[in-house]
C-alpha cells in the first residue's frame, strides 16, 4: 500500500461494558500525513464488543463517504472482523452477516479500500474513544487540525464485490 496516494487512514474500535452490554465505538480518521480529519466517540446501546466493532467500521465507511474521500486504509484491532470482511473466516451471525452486507454497499463507493488488522497497542487513540463514548453514554465528532505520528502499515485492498454473504 502506497500511502501518498491515500487520502484517509483511518483506525477503528469497539468496546463495550459487558459482553452484552453498554457499547460504544471510537473511530480516527487521518490525512496520511497525521492531520487528523475527525475524530468520533458515538454511545451505541446495548451490544456485543463484536457488533460495536462493525458499527464502527461502518461509521468510519459512512463517515470518509461524507468527507469526500476515495482511497482509504481502515485499521482495527479486531482480528475477527478483519477475516470475516476479507472472507477468511466464516460468519455465523446473522446480525454480524446483515452488518458487513451493509458496510458493502458503502464500500462500494471508494476507489481503493485496505482493511488490516493491527494490534490494539497501535490503536489507542480509538480505543480510548470508544471507551469514553460506553462511559459517558454521549456522541462526539469531533473535527480536528492537529497532527499525529501516523506508521505506515501494508494492509490488504479489498474490493466491494468481495462482500458475498
Amino acid at each position: 500500500m502506497e500511502t501518498e496516494k491515500l487520502e484517509a487512514v483511518i483506525n477503528i474500535d469497539g468496546a463495550c461494558s459487558g459482553n452484552p452490554g453498554p457499547a460504544g465505538l471510537g473511530v480516527l480518521i487521518c490525512h496520511p500525513s497525521g492531520e487528523v480529519y475527525e475524530e468520533i466517540s458515538e454511545y451505541i446501546g446495548e451490544a456485543t464488543n463484536n457488533i460495536a466493532e462493525y458499527r464502527a467500521f461502518i461509521k468510519a465507511l459512512e463517515r470518509a463517504r461524507v468527507l469526500g474521500l476515495k482511497r482509504v486504509a481502515v485499521y482495527s484491532d479486531s482480528e475477527l472482523l478483519v477475516k470475516q470482511v476479507l472472507g477468511e473466516y466464516k460468519i455465523n451471525n446473522k446480525e454480524i452477516l446483515r452488518l458487513v452486507t451493509e458496510a458493502s454497499e458503502i464500500c462500494k463507493s471508494f476507489q481503493k479500500l485496505y482493511l488490516k488488522y493491527i494490534p490494539r497497542e497501535q490503536n489507542s487513540r480509538a480505543d480510548k474513544l470508544a471507551r469514553l463514548a460506553v462511559k459517558n453514554r454521549s456522541i462526539k465528532i469531533s473535527p480536528k487540525t492537529k497532527k499525529v505520528n501516523i506508521k505506515s502499515q501494508a494492509g490488504q485492498a479489498i474490493a466491494p464485490n468481495i462482500f458475498n454473504g
